[in-house]
């Protein structure tokens, strides 16, 4: 949209500012909406100035001049969009989410339009269906401040209350699910992280027992072979000691016999 040119389509189109979409937005919801947007947050503030400067000069109207082109027998029944009705009635509109305006803009972050909105009324303390207020994400509150500003508004009777509910909000379930599926994906990858090492671990540690035991093994057999070589040692050991007490008394008895055979050889016939 060129720049400018948004007031102009106010007065042609001024009637609908109180026209919701089927979602229940009103013109404040998709302003608060759009200064979200990467390089629209600009673009929203003036789009939102000029809407309360239209609606500031349509109480400064007859009711005959009020409300664009409107026709004169719908003006009849209607009040004219002044600033007390727009603060009474679409300042703190609720859409099927609950939301208004400044619950969107709280939550975006976008202090220009908070700020803008609080001027004009807008209320901190209403909830969504997710029971979430601007309260809560540090708008309003004990801000001396914003405080003045929605104590004046309700000295006007501008400020609505707002209906309060416990009903899920899709847009922060949404957020909510986003930000719990990143986080389970984080933990299970790191949980599985963890696993393989775990199972690194146990394969190792599997492949450590499986040689521990096989040592043992090679250890038991080598302990049963030595064992052996020791027993046949000594079986060798108790055979030469045996076959040498043998050798000397075999050798003791021929030495013991030898005289006796020289004597009878010696005697006469």
């Amino acid at each position: 949209m060129d720049h400018g040119s948004f007031p102009d389509l106010l007065e042609v189109l001024g009637g609908t500012v109180e026209s919701r979409d089927h979602k229940g937005r009103t013109v404040l919801h998709h302003i608060a909406v759009t200064s979200a947007v990467k390089g629209r947050s600009s673009a929203s503030r003036y789009y939102l100035e000029s809407l309360l400067e239209w609606v500031v000069r349509q109480g400064s109207v007859p009711n005959s001049q009020a409300n664009g082109n409107v026709p004169s027998s719908s003006q009849t029944a209607t009040p004219k969009m002044g600033i007390a009705r727009f603060m009474s009635e679409i300042v703190n509109a609720q859409d099927s989410a609950g939301d208004t305006a400044l619950n969107i803009s709280a939550r975006i972050g976008n202090r220009s339009i908070v700020s803008q909105l609080l001027e004009v009324g807008a209320d901190p303390e209403i909830a969504n269906r997710a029971g979430l207020r601007p309260l809560d994400f540090g708008i309003g509150g004990e801000n001396p401040e914003e405080k003045t500003v929605v104590e004046q508004s309700d000295t006007n009777g501008a400020v609505g209350s707002g209906q309060r509910n416990k009903e899920s909000s899709d847009e922060i379930i949404t957020s909510i699910t986003h930000l719990l599926t990143e986080t389970s994906t984080s933990f299970q990858q790191e949980i599985k992280a963890k696993q393989q090492s775990v199972d690194s671990i146990h394969s190792t540690l599997r492949t450590t027992s499986t040689q521990l035991g096989e040592a043992r093994k090679t250890v038991e057999q080598l302990s049963a072979t030595l064992k052996k070589q020791q027993v046949a040692r000594q079986i060798i050991t108790n055979l030469a000691s045996t076959r040498q007490d043998d050798k000397i008394r075999l050798m003791q008895e021929q030495a013991g016999s030898n005289p006796s055979d020289h004597g009878k050889q010696s005697s006469p016939p």
